[in-house]
């Protein structure tokens, strides 16, 4: 691949997770700052992502029989509904974990001629709505008292 060549591809149906694309994300001890959305797939969506070149920084994990990698962007990403109109902040926020979405990624050429793998666009099918994270009660984690953190 040469400079400045990117090699684009549309992955339909594909499960959304930890959106933060109506604001960057500022959470946690080391946020990134960025916009960024977890792709989760199957094995046939896992082959037709891989035709795309990128380099083992972007790892990808597996959870539950399926495959996520998490993708980010310094700037926001471009979301459309199921018709094609574009999501207004108060959407993206609704946006939630098993929201399914086609989804346009790209492989470019980034720092030291390392092949990377962005998003370009999202266009949400299904929406799962987000409805906020519940507090975790430490009584009812079913970890002993005498196994220390």
């Amino acid at each position: 691949m040469t400079e400045n060549t990117r090699v684009f591809k549309q992955i339909n149906n594909l499960q959304l997770k930890w959106c933060f694309l109506d604001k960057t994300n500022e959470k946690g001890n080391y946020p990134s700052h960025k916009y960024e959305v977890v792709l989760s797939m199957d094995q046939a969506q896992l082959d037709e992502f891989n035709t795309l070149p990128r380099c083992d920084k972007q790892k990808i994990r597996e959870v539950d029989g399926r495959f996520e990698i998490k993708l980010k962007s310094k700037n926001p990403i471009r979301v459309v509904n199921k018709d094609g109109v574009m999501m207004d902040k108060e959407e993206l926020a609704k946006i939630g974990n098993g929201s399914i979405a086609t989804v346009k990624v790209y492989s470019y050429q980034g720092f030291g001629g390392q092949n990377f793998v962005g998003i370009s666009a999202i266009k949400v099918n299904k929406v799962v709505e987000y409805t906020g994270g519940s507090a975790t009660s430490f009584e009812d984690d079913g970890f002993s008292d005498e196994i220390p953190f």
